[in-house]
């Protein structure tokens, strides 16, 4: 999975470390990259966004687009909608330095 744990704060009591790691890997499951995230909140956050989004219909999908002012056409398949709209959960939810990181990547200066 590539997670490096070092960089959470994890629990001390053994449950909830468990508890823990346990999310951490239940988000990478959901394509969630959490070594991009600075807490175990925000990457389990996002994973909860991220199945949110796999649950809703085609139609759901496209309002969605609409609403968070996305380019949308209609007849794209699901999987395309779903894409569109986990690129652009992950953007508003990745820590600054990460967020700056995605911006060279693509020739953006911040």
């Amino acid at each position: 999975f590539g997670i490096t744990m070092s960089k959470f704060q994890l629990k001390r009591d053994e449950a909830e470390k468990r508890s823990q790691l346990m999310d951490l890997l239940l988000a990478s499951l959901n394509e969630v990259p959490v070594d991009r995230f600075d807490s175990v909140e925000h990457a389990v956050g996002v994973a909860h966004q991220f199945i949110e989004l796999n649950e809703k219909s085609v139609k759901q999908l496209h309002e969605q687009c609409k609403e968070w002012n996305m380019p949308r056409k209609d007849g794209l398949p699901k999987e395309e909608y779903i894409n569109f709209l986990q690129g652009a959960t992950l953007y508003a939810e990745l820590p600054l330095s990460e967020l700056e990181k995605e911006c060279k990547e693509w020739n953006f200066s911040p």
